[in-house]
């Protein structure tokens, strides 16, 4: 997972742009299924699923409620006549303002956010570089402590295999010596 930011400028309004390169979901240590998420579904399919979870309010409510969001002109225009900042409504001003697409015949995810000036664009795209990039990471931690733990009860279940056939040779050994030669 790559990004990089881009501000455009020249256009109607501002927008900030981060680009993600998305490679393909894999096993890393060869040591279980489910170490990254996707592992075994396309890449074409695992770039859709991040394109949801990108646009879904578990990463785009943490972002309007960022401190740096907050201190943007575009947080302003979401406070009501109190100067109290409506979450709710901003939360849906900026499922409208962002914009998530893969780059056509690449593997780049393309996630732009306009907004009413350059300072707010850039906050608003940082903000969601930061929480998408924490989901990302704690997905895959979830991940790899699933593998963990499958590895520690398979561990689990061949040392209770080796401890039966241990047991099982004694036996074999008691018997063995208890039987006369003659």
């Amino acid at each position: 997972l790559g990004a990089h930011a881009v501000l455009a400028a020249g256009v109607a309004r501002p927008t900030a742009s981060v680009f993600y390169e998305v490679l393909p979901p894999r096993d890393p240590q060869g040591v279980g299924d489910g170490v990254s998420v996707g592992v075994g579904v396309s890449l074409q399919s695992f770039i859709e699923v991040q394109l949801g979870v990108i646009r879904s309010d578990r990463v785009l409510d943490p972002v309007v409620r960022s401190p740096d969001v907050g201190a943007t002109v575009w947080a302003s225009q979401h406070t009501d006549a109190n100067g109290m900042f409506d979450p709710v409504r901003a939360l849906e001003t900026l499922r409208s303002a962002v914009r998530v697409a893969q780059v056509p015949e690449t593997n780049l995810i393309r996630v732009s956010v306009e907004a009413p000036d350059a300072a707010s664009a850039l906050a608003i795209v940082g903000a969601l570089d930061r929480v998408y990039r924490e989901s990302v990471e704690e997905v895959r931690t979830r991940d790899a402590k699933s593998v963990i733990e499958d590895l520690e009860r398979k561990v689990r279940e061949r040392r209770q295999q080796v401890a039966a056939i241990d047991v099982r040779i004694e036996h074999a050994e008691d018997e063995r010596r208890a039987i006369p030669i003659e």
